[in-house]
């Protein structure tokens, strides 16, 4: 049941109102997220709170999945094994998270595998900082694992024989810390 259920009664309340406590400020990107969803369906004609909700988390289950497909590529050249990675992470039970459920961690979650994705295909240091730090407005929960990939991506005074490491060390950290948060739905408030 998780935070969702209160997330969609937040969404009927004025803006001033849905950042009432410590638990909505950790994910105030997310909140506003669900918020101007929730706005736009209403205008065409769905008036059902959790059914707006639950679109726009499919919405961002659809981004999880083109990262998963695009963290895959990043990490494996060879076909064969792209396609036996993508089976795996597909009947993996972490997925069911990118279905539609009526939860805060969809969108963040779909964030942080594209973090994961770009980290891994050595993209530009603005794109990974700015997509670390909408990864965190989303939910700050994932701080310390995006600080950590971005850390080891961005630096400077690693060789690139030791960046060879980081960026599987990275991706190794990042999944473990975000697979631990996602799949147990850590409340700390």
């Amino acid at each position: 049941y998780g935070d969702g259920y209160a997330a969609v009664a937040s969404t009927l309340h004025s803006w001033s109102e849905s950042y009432s406590s410590i638990h909505e400020w950790l994910k105030p990107l997310s909140i506003a997220l669900y918020k101007v969803s929730y706005d736009l369906l209403h205008l065409l004609g769905i008036v059902n709170p959790v059914t707006s909700f639950a679109i726009c988390s499919s919405v961002g289950g659809a981004v999880g999945w083109l990262g998963i497909v695009r963290l895959v590529k990043a990490v494996e050249h060879d076909s064969l094994k792209r396609l036996f990675l993508l089976f795996a992470v597909s009947t993996s039970g972490a997925v069911l998270l990118l279905c539609g459920h009526i939860e805060f961690y969809v969108w963040a979650g779909a964030a942080f595998i594209w973090l994961l994705a770009l980290s891994c295909e050595n993209r530009q240091r603005g794109s990974l900082i700015l997509l670390g730090l909408l990864t965190v407005l989303l939910n700050a929960i994932l701080l310390p694992a995006v600080a950590a990939i971005l850390a080891l991506c961005l630096s400077e005074k690693s060789s690139s024989r030791w960046r060879i490491l980081l960026k599987p060390g990275a991706l190794v950290f990042g999944s473990i810390a975000a697979s631990i948060i996602l799949a147990f739905s850590l409340q700390w408030f």
